[in-house]
């Protein structure tokens, strides 16, 4: 039997306990399956949903370069990468060429996997996993 209160309580006290990087990983996978959904939206010609799974894709792009860290060296490159996703599926929402959300969907997929064999390595090296909070802070989702 579903229960979806069970289910909310489970996904609120996971996203509060998450480290920063779990944090940037459930977005990435979040932005993921919002294109992957705008594609087939897009391909069964339901504008609707190519705009409500677009936008979803979008917000999180717009929220990852506003949250970029300046001082970081990368962070000219991730913010103009999370813009450039965000760009593509603005296009791609009036476009309806789906196959143009391709490049968007590869670049998350490495973010995705850079991500987690950066939290699998921090893992492994429990020195690195004290730091403070405000050194959390600053990570920039790079992978």
């Amino acid at each position: 039997m579903n229960n979806p209160e069970a289910l909310l309580r489970y996904q609120m006290a996971k996203i509060h306990t998450a480290s920063t990087e779990e944090l940037g990983l459930m977005l990435y996978e979040a932005a993921l399956k919002g294109l992957r959904e705008c594609q087939n939206a897009i391909r069964a010609q339901k504008w609707d949903l190519t705009v409500r799974h677009g936008r979803l894709a979008q917000d999180i792009f717009a929220g990852l370069a506003e949250t970029v860290n300046p001082e970081h060296p990368h962070a000219d490159t991730m913010t103009n990468l999370y813009l450039y996703c965000w760009r593509t599926v603005a296009f791609v929402q009036t476009s309806h060429r789906a196959e143009d959300l391709d490049p968007v969907i590869e670049v998350v997929g490495h973010l995705i996997d850079g991500l987690k064999h950066f939290i699998q390595g921090r893992q492994g090296n429990p020195t690195r996993l004290e730091e403070t909070s405000e050194q959390k802070m600053t990570v920039n989702f790079s992978g």
